[in-house]
C-alpha cells in the first residue's frame, strides 16, 4: 500500500535536520560534556522562531512546560542555593522538543526515518566488527566513544550501547506508528529489519528489555489471532536468549527469566536504576512539594534512613532517573505535569497507544535525560495523532 501522506519535496532540509539530529542526539561534530548534544536543539529553535506563531500560541502542554523551566530557575534548594543551569536547561530543550515535534511531525515518513536509521546503523556495525577502526575514525564524534572491544555492544554515535539499544526500539516503535497510523509502508519492513540488528549488536539489556515490553503490548488484545501470534513471540524470544549470543543484555534476561529479584540485588546496574525509581517514588510522601533543585541527594539520605533501600539493592545511589529526580526536587509539581501529560494522552492509549505510552515512561524512568528527544515525539504524537486519511493540503499548510 502507498503512503497516503508523502511529500518529501515539501519538506523542508532544516525540517529533515531537525528530524535527524534529534533522532541522532548524542552526535555533534564537535562534542560538549553532556551525553545529549545541542545541535537539535539549535535547529529546531530557529524554526520555531522563524515561526514565532508557534511560541506566541502555545498549546497547553507546551504552555506547562515552559512553566515548569522557569520555576526550575528559582524552585532551588535552600542548603543548596545554586542555580544549576544544565538541569533547568534540560527542561527548556524540553519544552522546544514537543513544541516542534507537535508542529512539525507531519513531516516525518519513512523514507525520512530509513535515512535516520542507516546513519546510525552503519556505525554501529562498524563498531561491532571493527571497534578500533571506529574509536580512531568516528569516536571524536560523541563525547566519550565506548567502542565494542572487551565484549562490550556497539554504542554508536551514542555514549552508551545502552542508548543506542533504546534509539533502536525507539526507531521500530516509530516506523510501526508511521505504517499503522498513516498508512506508509514504503521502507518499513528495512527499517524494522535495520532497528533490530542496532539493537542485537548493542547487546544491551536496556534495549532488548524495551524491544521485548514493546513487542508484548503489541499483541496486547484478548484475541484468539492474537494471542497466538504472542505465543509464537514468546517461544521465539526464548529461543533467541537460549541459543543466541545477546551479550550482558542476553544474561541479563536470562537472570529476570530464572530469577528476577536476584538480578535486581545483584546485578549492580540494574540495582541502580531500581533504587532511583524506588526513591522517585518514595521522595513525595517524605517531600510533598520536592525539596528544591540540587536536593536530590540530600533528600536521598533522608529517604534511605527512613526506608533502608540500600539494604535490599546494594549498589550506586547517585541519579540516572529523570523520574527520580524530578520528582524528588518538584514532589507533586513534576508529578502532576506527568499526570496531564498522560491523561492527555487518554484518547490515542484507548485506540491502541498505549505501546508507544509504555516507552515514553520507560525512557523516563530509566538511564535518560529530561531532555531526550524521543520521549516528546512519543507524546506530540499521543496527543495529536495523524491519521492515515490526513490531507495533502493540511501537510503542506505546516511551515
Amino acid at each position: 500500500m502507498e503512503s497516503k501522506i508523502t511529500s518529501p519535496h515539501k519538506r523542508p532540509l532544516i525540517v529533515s535536520m531537525a528530524f535527524l539530529f534529534s533522532f541522532t542526539p548524542f552526535f555533534s561534530f564537535y562534542p560538549i560534556q553532556t551525553d545529549l548534544q545541542p545541535i537539535y536543539l539549535i535547529i529546531m529553535g530557529v524554526i520555531l522562531l522563524a515561526n514565532r506563531k508557534y511560541l506566541t500560541k502555545l498549546s497547553m502542554p507546551s504552555f506547562l512546560l515552559l512553566v515548569f523551566s522557569i520555576i526550575s530557575f528559582v524552585y532551588i534548594d535552600p542548603n543548596y542555593f545554586e542555580i544549576i543551569i544544565r538541569q533547568s536547561a534540560g527542561i527548556i530543550a524540553a519544552f522546544l522538543a514537543y513544541t516542534f515535534y507537535s508542529k512539525y511531525s507531519y513531516y516525518l515518513d519513512q523514507k525520512l526515518l530509513f535515512l535516520i536509521i542507516l546513519i546510525n546503523f552503519i556505525p554501529v556495525f562498524i563498531d561491532y566488527y571493527n571497534p578500533e577502526f571506529f574509536e580512531k575514525i568516528l569516536g571524536s564524534f560523541v563525547r566519550v566513544a565506548k567502542s565494542a572491544e572487551g565484549g562490550r555492544g556497539a554504542a554508536g554515535f551514542s555514549s552508551e550501547p545502552g542508548f543506542i539499544g533504546a534509539l533502536g526500539v525507539f526507531y521500530i516503535l516509530t516506523s510501526y506508528f508511521l505504517k499503522v497510523k498513516r498508512g506508509d509502508t514504503r521502507y518499513y519492513f528495512i527499517n524494522i529489519f535495520l532497528s533490530l540488528i542496532i539493537v542485537y549488536m548493542s547487546k544491551s539489556g536496556t534495549g532488548i528489555m524495551y524491544l521485548l515490553i514493546f513487542i508484548f503490548f503489541v499483541f496486547f488484545k484478548i484475541k484468539a489471532k492474537n494471542l497466538i501470534s504472542l505465543l509464537c513471540v514468546i517461544l521465539l524470544i526464548f529461543l533467541v536468549i537460549e541459543y543466541v549470543d545477546l551479550g550482558r543484555g542476553g544474561s541479563i534476561l536470562k537472570g529476570i527469566f530464572d530469577n528476577p529479584y536476584a538480578i535486581m540485588t545483584t546485578d549492580l546496574s540494574i540495582s541502580h536504576r531500581v533504587i532511583n525509581i524506588i526513591t522517585g517514588i518514595l521522595s513525595p510522601f517524605e517531600f510533598p512539594f520536592g525539596v528544591g533543585v540540587g536536593g536530590y541527594d540530600r533528600a536521598f539520605v533522608e529517604i534511605n534512613s527512613i526506608y533502608n533501600i540500600t539494604d535490599t539493592f546494594p549498589g550506586k545511589v547517585s541519579n540516572i532517573s529523570a523520574f527520580a529526580l524530578y520528582s524528588v526536587e518538584f514532589g507533586i509539581i513534576y508529578l502532576g505535569l506527568m499526570a496531564y501529560f498522560i491523561t492527555k494522552s487518554a484518547s490515542e492509549v484507548r485506540k491502541g497507544g498505549f505501546k508507544y505510552l509504555v516507552v515514553a515512561l520507560l525512557f523516563c524512568s530509566s538511564s535518560f535525560s529530561v531532555a531526550f528527544p524521543p520521549v516528546w515525539f512519543i507524546f506530540s504524537i499521543l496527543h495529536k495523532p495523524i491519521s492515515k486519511n490526513y490531507s495533502q493540503s493540511k501537510l503542506a499548510g505546516v511551515r
